[in-house]
């Protein structure tokens, strides 16, 4: 009789340890999921999807900048000619490799937009790197891929200009406001670009 009494207090003891220590697991968790919340907030991290869509990049011009003067050469007819933007319109200037994936993918997407009635200038610049391999049938490519976009502006840009706006990563994304101050460079990677030409219409797939 005495052993069953002495059962049933273990028991009972266990029972009782085992309510308090999930009480206080369930305690710590609740104040360390608001720290968290009250963290995010704080610091302001929490972002919208198209935010989280904009990336900066780490070279390029920066805002506040002024786009400096280069020459490029005439897609098609190769001619040299220095770089404008329209007055009165905010610029994006695409900047792409031959020969790069990731430049090809962000080609493909751009054409799937309709730029007819976009409210904003878009130029096409493309960079022959000179240690690419076999350029010429690469560069045949690109140019068609840049060939496909129903744009006015498409461009070869040379070394001289990769050097002065100081691009080290492709594809890039430069935003020109009316005045031609930078607003900032940004990766251009396909799935990133969405949130730069959202305003814009998708092509009607007949």
């Amino acid at each position: 009789m005495e052993l069953i009494v002495w059962v049933n207090l273990l028991v009972s003891c266990l029972l009782l340890f085992s309510f308090a220590y999930f009480a206080i697991r369930m305690a710590k968790w609740q104040l360390g999921f608001q720290g968290k919340v009250e963290t995010v907030i704080a610091l302001g991290t929490v972002t919208t999807p198209e935010e989280n869509q904009r990336k900066l990049a780490f070279f390029g011009p920066q805002q506040g900048d002024v786009l400096p003067e280069f020459e490029v050469l005439e897609m098609n007819s190769e001619k040299t000619r220095s770089i404008q933007m329209s007055e009165g319109k905010e610029t994006l200037i695409f900047i792409t490799l031959v020969g790069c994936k990731a430049c090809e993918d962000t080609l493909a997407k751009l054409e799937s937009y309709n730029f007819k009635d976009f409210p904003f200038d878009i130029i096409v610049l493309t960079y022959i790197h000179p240690a690419v391999l076999h350029p010429e049938e690469k560069f045949l490519h690109h140019k068609n891929l840049v060939n496909a976009l129903e744009l006015q502006h498409k461009y070869i840009i040379m070394e001289p200009g990769i050097k002065m706006l100081e691009i080290s990563g492709f594809p890039a994304l430069i935003k020109v406001d009316t005045h031609g101050v930078v607003n900032g460079t940004y990766l251009a990677e396909a799935e990133f670009i969405d949130a730069h030409l959202e305003v814009l219409p998708l092509k009607k797939v007949s």
